[in-house]
């Protein structure tokens, strides 16, 4: 059973460099949402995970960002898959779970 956790999307950049976006990214983010990420950087593009320090007014449904980076003619392509942190995405399949049981059971 997979359920829905992850929404997908692509943002183009036409004159910034791959390493002009990976040096500005975590700052980017903690300029226009206040939001703190912890940046590490994969082969295909890079991992976002927020890290909720200085954050305290948050709740746990700030997102974790998966990117990929490509070229496509002659533009930059962020492929950004976002979801919920791992301990979100546990409680939720245990209350689903549940609540498949209970509807068994009843």
């Amino acid at each position: 059973m997979t359920i829905g956790f992850s929404q997908k999307e692509t943002h183009y950049m036409c004159k910034t460099t791959v390493d002009a976006f990976y040096n500005g990214v975590a700052d980017g983010i903690r300029r226009n949402t206040d939001l703190d990420y912890a940046f590490t950087r994969t082969e295909t593009g890079c991992f976002l995970k927020p890290t909720f320090r200085n954050m305290s007014y948050i709740n746990s449904f700030v997102p974790e960002i998966d990117v990929v980076v490509s070229k496509e003619n002659g533009q930059t392509a962020l492929h950004m898959k976002g979801r919920p942190v791992m301990l979100v995405r546990v409680i939720m399949y245990i209350l689903f779970a549940q609540a498949a049981v209970f509807e068994l059971i009843l």
